[in-house]
């Protein structure tokens, strides 16, 4: 069950400090926006709206869905809790009594955690061992993106659950790393083009290089895998898998600013949205975002899973220090282009 077998490997050691560290700091959740952006209230809306007929702009603002489905519960797991705010919400709107919450690190912003009714345990969520069949609910909200041995933990929170047990999912399930495809960045730049140059908007997309994403190299790690785990051992009474344009074009636009004009912001947040809209359809575009409320299934069809090979480990996480010489490289090497470009050009000039 295990694709990475040894806790104790150097590049997992790694990956597992540079989450430490921002844990630490309270660093490992968008809290609001602004400044988090995919937390537009724009964006809030059309999802609350579009799947959860809900008319608001609040980032919880379909909770009320969710207990329409699951009603009131009285021991919750949450997974990866962060601030602790959607179990702080979800108590409030009374859908479940008393969380049990664990993460990799004590959030210092978790008010959810101070809770008398509430526990708070710290662990490596890919190694560890849950207990059978004590919750009610499993919440899972924006954690399993960062998990590495994926099967192991999905099997784990299925022991963990009752018999008639709910498992919510909120999860980034698009391309790893997010290397969008050339073909992705095209479409985003050609569409903003010819509806957002008119307006003197000249927007740009591009990929984070692989050395920026090291900064939390188990972003995204295994997240494209995350519907077809769950659906192993879950039956979904409500999923959808969406968001093919809006999570891209919000994080593989150049030069952002959190000081940037509002009124700026809602036009191509708008613009966005109706990219979306017009793709949702499209087939050859990765969707990003899981929503799905789970039960268990009756019976598991375990899958066998094949262990990375040491080389694939050194792919998967990577060498900071290699990572670190590949974006110098690339720096390098575009400098150089555009000392080239200038040469070219002031020697064009100069025959004129």
């Amino acid at each position: 069950m295990f694709k990475l077998e040894d806790q104790n490997n150097k590049y997992y050691q790694y990956a597992v400090k540079k989450e430490i560290s921002l844990g630490e700091k309270g660093n490992t959740a968008p809290q609001k926006y602004p400044p988090h952006i995919d937390l537009h209230p724009l964006i809030n809306q059309y999802r609350n709206c579009t799947f959860f007929d809900v008319n608001n702009n609040k980032e919880d603002g379909w909770y009320e869905f969710i207990k329409s489905k699951v009603g009131k519960q009285k021991k919750g797991l949450t997974l990866g809790s962060g601030a602790g705010r959607h179990e702080l919400n979800l108590s409030a709107i009374k859908v479940v009594e008393e969380w049990t919450s664990i993460d990799l690190v004590e959030n210092p912003l978790d008010e959810s955690s101070k809770a008398e009714t509430n526990t708070f345990l710290t662990g490596d969520l890919n190694f560890m061992e849950l207990p059978y069949e004590e919750f009610d609910l499993v919440y899972c909200r924006g954690i399993l993106h960062h998990i590495v041995n994926l099967e192991n933990l999905v099997s784990q929170i299925y022991k963990s659950l009752k018999p008639n047990g709910y498992l919510i999912v909120y999860e980034y399930v698009g391309v790893e790393k997010w290397q969008w495809s050339r073909r992705h960045l095209r479409l985003l730049k050609k569409e903003a083009k010819a509806i957002l140059q008119e307006k003197g908007h000249k927007l740009s997309f591009r990929s984070k290089t692989i050395g920026q994403m090291n900064n939390r190299p188990l972003e995204s790690i295994r997240s494209s895998e995350i519907p077809s785990i769950i659906n192993n051992y879950f039956e979904p009474l409500f999923e959808v898998i969406w968001n093919k344009i809006l999570y891209s074009f919000t994080n593989s636009r150049v030069k952002q600013n959190a000081n940037e004009d509002p009124n700026y912001i809602n036009e191509i947040i708008s613009f966005a949205i109706s990219l979306e809209k017009k793709y949702k359809d499209d087939n050859s575009l990765q969707p990003t975002e899981l929503i799905g409320v789970y039960n268990k299934k009756s019976t598991v069809k375990l899958k066998n899973v094949v262990p990375w090979t040491d080389r694939e480990i050194r792919y998967r996480l990577g060498s900071h220090k290699l990572n670190y010489l590949l974006t110098k490289i690339r720096y390098k090497i575009n400098s150089n282009f555009i000392r080239i470009e200038r040469f070219i050009l002031e020697s064009l000039n100069s025959f004129q």
